[in-house]
């Protein structure tokens, strides 16, 4: 994970066929986990990289990949 330019730039090894999605949360525990990205499948294994605007104020944030 990187910052750049006010975004959260997030890089993960990612299987082929594999659909992914980015949640985002203000508290770990207590979510509420929201959908940041979709990644739809890749018929081959690569790195993917999503990013996402860290909201003005916030102290931290939490993120966690996801497929079904």
């Amino acid at each position: 994970m990187t910052v750049r330019e006010g975004r959260l730039v997030l890089r993960f090894a990612a299987r082929p066929g594999q659909p992914y999605r980015l949640l985002s949360a203000p508290d770990l525990v207590n979510g509420p986990w929201e959908e940041a990205a979709v990644l739809p499948p890749s018929p081959v294994a690569q790195t993917n990289e999503v990013s996402d605007p860290l909201p003005a104020g916030a102290d931290r944030r939490f993120y966690r990949v996801v497929s079904p």
